[in-house]
């Protein structure tokens, strides 16, 4: 028994050495030897007897069948401690960009009103007088005055129509109506009397653009030839459904994917870009959250157990972030030793000056640190980005340490003191 082994009652109560005692206070003394021999013996397996909220280290350790050992030489995570300041400050902010589309989108040709195939086409033909090619089976003209409209018709697979008297089918697919209707009067001029036409589209379906994902209405329509933005065809859908801070709009195109945060694209003109026939538009609402750990203060509205947090805007400061988690909290935090942990590029940590190791992955685990006792301390965390998954960690201050050594022990000394009271009375 760990305890046991270490418990000199002597020394624990030196006046028991130093007094005769009184009648009776020999059977109290052996009373009290045996209650703190049965205490001593309870502290191996304390688990099974005081309150616990699970599985303890010991426990889990000497329990193991199988269990492995950090290897001999093998080095810890090695990571980069930046203190903050205003070069860090700047030049992270400049790097502190959401999601955009690229400029090297694949480009495609503009919609140019074009017939496709699977488009529907409403053909109709005029003769300059009756008595011309044709006439209904009862001699007079078969639309009212000189004109005759042929059936809506499909463009087939092979990018053709049919139009009568003519000797097989007019090229529909890739061409525009205008160069429809000039091919049609000119196969008919030595049959109808100066014909003339009108091919109009009655059904666009051929190149559509899709618009799925997190809107009020999922959509598919074919683009207008004068030209369609990457916002109208969120308006067709009735708009996304979640906030455009963490709405993520996905663009395919060509093969090649690309995503911009919505409230981007609303601020940049430059990245609502133009669609392009055959574009799929998925809109995702996707939260971006951050994590606040160690002696943060709490509030009415956020209980203990909060430590991850979302984002509320396009871009949050780290000063921002530990103001919606509480704040320190004041009788725990240690106001200098307030950290955030992220995955930085190497070449973000070169830009810096820093070189990290040449074994070093592309992502090296880094540490920013910040001191709340200075007054600037405030200005570059407040001017200070963070993104999705930083860690920020406030640490406890040495006091609160010390405090934690006096709960633990003032508790035996007032022991002490008790049963010194019962030993000698």
């Amino acid at each position: 028994m760990a305890l046991k082994k270490h418990l000199d009652l002597p020394a624990l109560l030196p006046e028991a050495r130093q007094v005769d005692l009184m009648p009776g206070a020999a059977a109290r003394r052996r009373l009290l030897q045996g209650a703190l021999g049965f205490a001593a013996t309870l502290t191996p397996g304390c688990a099974a007897f005081l309150p616990s909220s699970g599985v303890g280290r010991r426990s889990v350790f000497n329990n193991a069948s199988i269990r492995v050992e950090q290897p001999q030489g093998q080095r810890q995570i090695s990571y980069a401690l930046i203190p903050l300041n205003r070069e860090v400050v700047r030049l992270l902010s400049s790097y502190d960009t959401p999601p955009r589309f690229s400029a090297v989108m694949p480009d495609a040709p503009q919609a140019a009103g074009t017939i496709g195939i699977g488009d529907s086409l409403l053909i109709t033909i005029f003769e300059s007088a009756r008595g011309g090619l044709f006439l209904s089976p009862t001699g007079g003209s078969m639309g009212q005055g000189n004109s005759v409209a042929l059936p809506v018709q499909q463009v087939d697979r092979s990018g053709n129509v049919s139009v009568p008297f003519i000797a097989g089918t007019v090229r529909a697919a890739g061409r525009t109506p205008v160069e429809i209707q000039r091919d049609i009067e000119s196969r008919l001029a030595n049959r109808a009397l100066e014909p003339q036409v009108v091919v109009t589209i009655a059904d666009k379906r051929a190149d559509p653009v899709s618009v799925v994902g997190d809107v009020v209405t999922s959509t598919r329509f074919s683009l207008d030839p004068s030209g369609e933005r990457l916002l109208t065809a969120l308006a067709r859908a009735g708009g996304q459904k979640g906030a455009a801070y963490e709405t993520i709009v996905t663009l395919q195109r060509r093969g090649q994917t690309e995503r911009a945060l919505l409230s981007e694209i609303a601020a940049d003109p430059t990245q609502n870009i133009p669609l392009r026939p055959g574009d799929t538009i998925f809109i995702a609402t996707t939260p971006r959250y951050f994590s606040v750990l160690g002696a943060n203060g709490q509030s009415a509205s956020l209980s203990q157990l909060t430590r991850r947090f979302p984002f509320d805007a396009t871009r949050m400061t780290m000063a921002e972030a530990v103001a919606k988690a509480g704040g320190l909290q004041d009788d725990r935090a240690d106001p200098t030793a307030v950290f955030l942990f992220r995955m930085e590029s190497r070449t973000t940590l070169a830009n810096m000056g820093i070189q990290p190791p040449a074994d070093a992955e592309e992502r090296v685990p880094t540490i920013y640190a910040v001191d709340y006792t200075l007054a600037d301390g405030f200005f570059l965390s407040n001017a200070f980005p963070i993104r999705e998954q930083d860690i920020i960690f406030i640490s406890v201050a040495p006091a609160v340490e010390f405090n934690k050594f006096l709960e633990l022990v003032l508790p035996f000394t007032t022991s002490g003191n008790n049963i010194r009271g019962i030993v000698n009375p």
